[in-house]
C-alpha cells in the first residue's frame, strides 16, 4: 500500500511505467516458474522483462532491462545460473532448493567480486508465509526438545527430495539447538568458574560459614539451571560437573581441615584452662595474701594465652575459675576489712593514752616527777598491749 506517488490506499497501482519493477524469470516454463510468470503479469507494480528457460542465453539479462531476476529451476543448474546472473550485475531471488554450504560459499565469493556495488542474492527455500512461520516456530521450539523429525509430503515427480524447505528447517532446528546449547554451556560454565574462584580464594582469613552459603547458593543455581534450560550434551555436562564437584570437594576438604585444627586448638585450650582452674581451687583458701595474689595474677595471664575453647565451654570454664578467684579475693578483702576495723580501735585507744601521757607534764617537784614516771610506765605497758 504505502504513500509513494502512484499508490492508492487499499490497492497497489503504478501510474507511471518507469516506476514498474522489471522482473525477469529464469525457469519460466517449469511448474513453479510458470506460476511466477503469471504472478508477475498479474501484479500492478511489476513488469515481465524476460521469461527464459533451459537452453536460453542468460546474458540477455542486463541491468538495462531487468531490476531483479527470479530464478526457479532445478538444483543441478541453479548454481551456474546464479553465478552467471551475478556476473550480469543484477539482483537475484532464488526459489530453487538443494543449496549446500559449499554452493553458498561460491555465491558469497561471486558477490564479493560482483560488478555492481550492493548487489545481492536472496535464497528462499519456500515462498509460502505458512512455511516461513513453520520454519520460525521450529527454531523457537528446538531448544526444548532433545530431537525433532521433519516429515513432508509432495507429489511423486518432485525433483529434489527432501525438499529445500525441509532441509532448511532441519538446519534451522540444528542451529537453534546448537545456539541454545552453547548459551546453556556458557551459563553453566559461569557457575563453575564462580565455584573455582571461591575454592582458589580459601585461606587463613576465610569466613567458612559465608563461603559455605555461597557454595550452597551456587549448587542451587546449578540445579535450577539443569531444570529450566536445554539439556547439555552428556560429555560437556559431565566435564562441567567434574569441575564444579572438584571445587566443592576442595572447599569441603579445606573446611574439614580447618575444623579439625580448630577442634584441636579448642581441646588444648580447654585442657589448659581446666589445669588453671585446678590450681586456682588449690589456692583459693590460702591466707598468704601477697604471694597468692601474685599467683592468681599469673594464672590470669596463662588463661588469656590459652586461647578459646568454644563459646559454651569458655563460659562454663570461666565461671569455675571466677568462682575460685572470688573465693580468695573476697577472703582477702574481708581480712583487710577486719584489720582496718581493729586498727581503728587501736588508734582510738592509743590516742587516749597520749592524752593521759600529756596530762603528766609539767611536773614541779621530785615527788611529782617520780609519780609521772610510774604513770608513764603504766601507759607504755598499755600501749604495747594494744598492738
Amino acid at each position: 500500500i504505502g504513500k509513494r506517488p502512484g499508490y492508492i490506499a487499499g490497492q497497489v497501482r503504478v501510474d507511471r511505467e518507469e516506476d514498474m519493477i522489471k522482473v525477469s524469470v529464469v525457469g519460466a516454463k517449469g511448474r513453479m516458474g510458470s506460476h511466477v510468470v503469471e504472478a508477475v503479469n498479474n501484479a500492478e507494480d511489476t513488469q515481465l522483462a524476460l521469461a527464459l528457460d533451459a537452453g536460453d542465453d542468460l546474458t540477455q539479462i542486463t541491468t538495462d532491462n531487468t531490476d531483479v531476476v527470479i530464478e526457479f529451476t532445478v538444483p543441478s543448474v541453479s548454481l551456474n545460473n546464479v553465478l552467471t546472473l551475478i556476473g550480469q550485475g543484477v539482483d537475484v531471488v532464488v526459489g530453487t532448493t538443494g543449496w549446500t554450504e559449499e554452493k553458498l560459499d561460491q555465491v558469497r565469493a561471486a558477490l564479493a567480486a560482483a560488478p555492481r556495488e550492493g548487489q545481492s542474492v536472496f535464497i528462499a527455500p519456500n515462498f509460502a508465509i505458512s512455511a516461513v512461520l513453520a520454519d520460525h516456530f521450529a527454531k523457537v521450539a528446538a531448544p526444548y526438545f532433545e530431537s525433532a523429525e521433519v516429515i513432508e509430503l509432495h507429489h511423486p515427480t518432485k525433483v529434489d527430495a527432501p525438499s529445500g524447505t525441509a532441509i532448511h528447517t532441519a538446519h534451522g532446528i540444528a542451529e537453534a539447538r546448537k545456539a541454545a546449547q552453547a548459551k546453556a554451556v556458557a551459563e553453566r560454565t559461569t557457575i563453575v568458574e564462580k565455584a573455582e574462584a571461591l575454592a582458589a580464594s580459601l585461606g587463613d582469613n576465610t569466613n567458612w560459614r559465608t563461603t559455605a552459603d555461597k557454595f550452597r547458593n551456587l549448587f542451587d543455581e546449578w540445579q535450577n539451571h539443569q531444570r529450566t534450560t536445554v539439556r547439555i550434551d552428556k560429555p560437556e555436562a559431565e566435564a562441567l560437573w567434574k569441575r564444579f564437584s572438584a571445587a566443592r570437594t576442595t572447599f569441603n576438604q579445606a573446611r574439614r581441615k580447618w575444623a579439625q585444627a580448630r577442634d584441636n586448638a579448642r581441646t588444648a585450650a580447654k585442657e589448659a584452662k581446666e589445669a588453671i582452674i585446678a590450681e586456682a581451687n588449690e589456692l583459693k583458701d590460702s591466707t598468704a595474701w601477697g604471694e597468692t595474689s601474685r599467683k592468681f595474677n599469673d594464672l590470669m595471664d596463662r588463661w588469656k594465652k590459652a586461647g578459646r575453647a568454644g563459646r559454651n565451654e569458655d563460659d562454663e570454664l570461666w565461671a569455675k575459675f571466677r568462682e575460685a578467684a572470688d573465693t580468695f579475693f573476697n577472703a582477702r578483702q574481708a581480712d583487710r576489712d577486719q584489720i582496718n576495723s581493729s586498727e581503728k580501735e587501736n588508734l582510738a585507744a592509743k590516742e587516749a593514752l597520749l592524752v593521759k601521757a600529756e596530762a603528766l607534764v609539767p611536773v614541779k617537784t621530785d615527788a611529782e616527777a617520780k609519780k609521772a614516771r610510774q604513770e608513764l610506765a603504766k601507759i607504755q605497758e598499755e600501749w604495747d598491749q594494744i598492738g
